[in-house]
């Protein structure tokens, strides 16, 4: 049996349950909180980054010299100084690989972590689409929070104007969507997403329309059994935001410190 097929078995035997309850407490006890996933699609190759192959001839190697780093015997791209200091904190996977040509499809399943059944390229969005990871992990977490549980920047990606699939709730529902945080294209300013609740709507006034529309949602749900819920779910969040000024604030690179800015650029 190869590893991967270990490490299958083994995670389907955890996610019974028994085993999980049978778990010792500081092993349940949640690690991180937040995930930053960055696909760096057209960015650098790996021979620019982590995988320079010094040794190969020239038409295979990178044309970045290789620097010592602070995870011992590991060294990456002279591209790269400030990582090299932090790599002994860093997990760097090299057996991560798959069979597929086209773009579409390499995208897809590497977000999704399943195969697309076709396999020619051209690839469009649809709602049979397996969920990106974000996605599902947004639908797996039970806990009611206000703030979107995961977010898009600056984009989805796109080949010749199409959106690539794999980048959605797809099968889930639009509910577990992303949610997209724009970037310009011209000078790389954030647009921050305008939550706050209107002027004229008061508190008062909010929690008064939040009271009807739950009575004419129940209605309508006693009326048609069938009566499809992502929407009003999507409403119920939408509401939640608006009640928490500091969701609105959280998106204002304004309230950036200086030093922020300088780090993470302007």
């Amino acid at each position: 049996m190869d590893r991967r097929s270990l490490l299958s078995l083994s995670c389907l035997g955890l996610t019974s349950f028994g085993a999980i309850n049978s778990l010792p407490a500081e092993t349940k006890r949640p690690r991180a909180k937040s995930v930053l996933l960055l696909f760096m699609d057209g960015g650098p190759s790996h021979i620019d980054t982590f995988d320079l192959k010094p040794t190969a001839p020239d038409q295979i190697r990178g044309p970045a010299g290789p620097i010592a780093s602070s995870a011992t015997g590991v060294s990456v791209s002279e591209y790269l100084p400030r990582v090299a200091q932090q790599m002994h904190l860093l997990a760097q996977i090299r057996s991560v690989q798959h069979e597929d040509i086209p773009h579409d499809q390499a995208v897809y399943r590497t977000l999704t972590g399943y195969r697309h059944n076709i396999q020619a390229g051209g690839l469009r969005v649809q709602p049979t689409d397996m969920p990106h990871m974000a996605c599902a992990f947004s639908r797996a977490d039970s806990a009611t929070i206000a703030m979107p549980r995961s977010i898009e920047i600056p984009e989805p990606m796109r080949i010749d104007a199409r959106i690539l699939p794999g980048q959605n709730a797809g099968v889930l529902g639009a509910r577990w969507n992303a949610f997209p945080v724009h970037v310009t294209r011209e000078d790389a300013e954030v647009v921050p997403p305008n939550l706050a609740p209107a002027d004229h709507v008061t508190g008062r006034r909010l929690a008064q329309r939040r009271e009807l529309l739950g009575t004419l949602q129940n209605r309508s749900l006693r009326e048609n059994a069938s009566e499809p819920k992502e929407f009003a779910a999507l409403q119920e969040q939408v509401t939640r935001i608006l009640e928490r000024p500091s969701i609105h604030a959280a998106f204002d690179l304004d309230h950036e410190s200086q030093s922020t800015h300088d780090a993470y650029g302007r």
